[in-house]
């Protein structure tokens, strides 16, 4: 164990750092690219216009698989070349919200490395998504004990001091 003047509070993204997580996005989006079928827009075209209703909600709904089933809808409504039927929204509704049910998977080494840096440092879990579809992630991932605190945001976090991460400096933040 580290001494206590040795020790740092250590920031840590979950998604995609400690466990998979936009590949479940892009393959409904794939998956939704595929149901939309249009004929006149490519792939990318499709997906660009995705891209930009999430742009355009994110202040609104911001990040997880809930905002994002919620663009899907808005996108398909916009997209769509027939009359909008009950179960193409049911369709595109489905594609979304499949994420959240998922396997959560470590990446490979995590596990050991989190055990590693906790018996030296303080560890704060940092996401950004629904909280409670957070909570439930960091609950499955086996690591909570590691952390000393967890925060959850809707919207992307923002480092306070307005430097890098990586500039090793440490900001205090209150846990929670």
């Amino acid at each position: 164990m580290a001494s206590a003047t040795s020790r740092q509070f250590l920031l840590i993204d979950g998604d995609d750092t400690l466990w998979e997580n936009n590949i479940y996005f892009e393959q409904a989006i794939e998956a939704f690219i595929d149901f939309v079928g249009h004929s006149t827009m490519t792939r990318e075209q499709v997906r660009a216009a995705l891209d930009e209703v999430e742009r355009m909600n994110v202040h609104v709904h911001g990040y997880g698989s809930a905002a994002f089933t919620k663009n899907l809808q808005q996108t398909y409504e916009r997209l769509a070349e027939r009359d909008v039927q009950p179960q193409d929204i049911e369709h595109v509704m489905q594609l979304g919200q499949r994420i959240a049910g998922q396997p959560l998977t470590l990446i490979p080494e995590v596990a050991e490395t989190i055990n590693y840096l906790a018996g030296r440092h303080d560890l704060m879990l940092v996401t950004k998504g629904h909280p409670e579809e957070q909570r439930l992630k960091i609950e499955r991932s086996g690591l909570e004990s590691l952390f000393t605190a967890t925060r959850s945001s809707m919207r992307k976090p923002s480092i306070p001091t307005g430097r890098s991460p990586r500039s090793g400096s440490s900001t205090p933040l209150a846990p929670g």
